[in-house]
């Protein structure tokens, strides 16, 4: 979440990472020969990454309202560029732009650390990719088996977690991840 200096040309860097961003989210929403086991996996990853952002944006300095609702805004913006294959509706980012140098301005929710504020954001966005992937993966694969495997990711984001929040990995969680890890195996093979 590292700010550049100015000079840098602050709007060309931003246009580059959000081409980098629609080209990541066109090969996500378009992925080729998946497998519901595949996006069984997504799903895990992209939901251990929004339980992990969630948290870091209320740490970082956003209350859980806060992060609720710019989740919401990451969720709804991330999951209609997935859906739409990455074109958006003429003057959409102007006017979030627009929005957020308002809510600025008047000391909002958009006045508070800009890192919990793109955590909120990016959590929102994770969710839409396992939602996404979930859904694609209970279309292809039995509903008890595909629910439970995308269930399993709370290990991702005690992971997510410890390197990142530093909170600590005790014997009762290692345990809990080898017995989630186990009840995922055995669904998966049944």
């Amino acid at each position: 979440f590292e700010e550049r200096p100015a000079h840098q040309g602050r709007r060309l860097v931003l246009e580059q990472r959000r081409a980098h961003a629609m080209l990541a989210l066109d090969s996500l929403a378009a992925a080729p020969g998946s497998t519901w086991l595949r996006d069984c996996g997504r799903t895990v990853f992209f939901y251990g990454l929004w339980a992990f952002l969630s948290k870091f944006a209320t740490v970082r300095g956003l209350s859980s309202s806060q992060e609720a609702i710019l989740e919401k805004v990451g969720f709804f913006i991330g999951f209609s560029l997935l859906i739409s294959g990455g074109r958006k509706a003429p003057g959409a980012a102007e006017g979030i732009a627009e929005a957020a140098v308002d809510a600025r301005a008047s000391g909002g929710l958009l006045a508070r650390p800009p890192g919990a504020v793109l955590a909120a954001l990016l959590s929102g966005l994770s969710a839409a990719v396992a939602s996404l992937y979930g859904a694609r993966a209970m279309e292809a694969g039995e509903a008890s088996t595909t629910s439970a495997i995308c269930a399993s990711y709370p290990p991702v984001t005690l992971l997510f977690s410890a390197m990142f929040l530093q909170e600590h990995i005790t014997k009762d969680k290692v345990v809990g991840i080898v017995l989630t890890m186990l009840g995922t195996l055995f669904f998966a093979r049944s």
